[in-house]
């Protein structure tokens, strides 16, 4: 078990998620929490993200008696969501999920609004999820030798979605495109949730 110090850094959850687990402070520190705790989720309610956060909301509202709130700040590549844990008071009842792109964006942006080796510290890794390919039923492939070859044949036709850039279902079809040698267009989303109502809706034809 991994004690969570009150002290001035924030804490980011580390979520590239599946299996739900959850370090949570010792009993031992009886003064915390004393108040209501709060996960911020950098990504729409409803997606993978969420969804881990709202199984550790559960277990933390049983095993401390206090109330715990999900609160979903989507927006900008999960930045939006981070920076307010950053932001928030240092009493060790504000946690923030973050998942691949928590990582890539110390290199996609020239300047955060945060700083991550000062402003936020890993409490615990709560699961490791693989990534399934997704493709709308009306798509003119159906299997990944169809898809290549479809891709190939078809330059820039295909439109694929991830939950935003340099998420780790971006950085995964990019590579994946590098090694079939293809060309998709990539959408990005605000989570999982909008991408995967456009792939069921037509705008896009695969989601990682």
């Amino acid at each position: 078990m991994f004690q969570v110090p009150l002290g001035r850094r924030r804490f980011a959850l580390a979520a590239a998620a599946s299996a739900a687990t959850l370090a949570v402070p010792s009993l031992a520190q009886s003064a915390w929490p004393s108040k209501p705790i709060r996960i911020i989720v950098p990504y729409t309610p409803g997606g993978f993200t969420d969804q881990m956060a709202r199984l550790v909301q559960i277990g933390l509202q049983q095993r401390l008696g206090q109330p715990v709130v999900v609160d979903n700040r989507p927006g900008a590549n999960s930045l939006i969501g981070v920076d307010a844990v950053a932001k928030a008071a240092p009493d060790g009842t504000t946690f923030g999920v973050v998942i691949a792109a928590y990582s890539a964006n110390t290199t996609l942006y020239p300047k955060l609004p945060y700083d991550p080796a000062k402003d936020i510290v890993g409490v615990s890794l709560m699961g490791i999820s693989p990534l399934l390919a997704a493709v709308n039923n009306d798509a003119p492939f159906k299997t990944g030798r169809e898809l290549i070859a479809y891709a190939r044949a078809n330059p820039g036709k295909i439109s694929f979605g991830s939950s935003g850039n340099g998420s780790a279902a971006h950085l995964t079809s990019e590579l994946w495109k590098s090694l079939t040698q293809t060309y998709m267009t990539h959408i990005p989303y605000r989570g999982a949730v909008p991408a995967l109502t456009d792939l069921m809706g037509g705008q896009i034809q695969l989601f990682l």
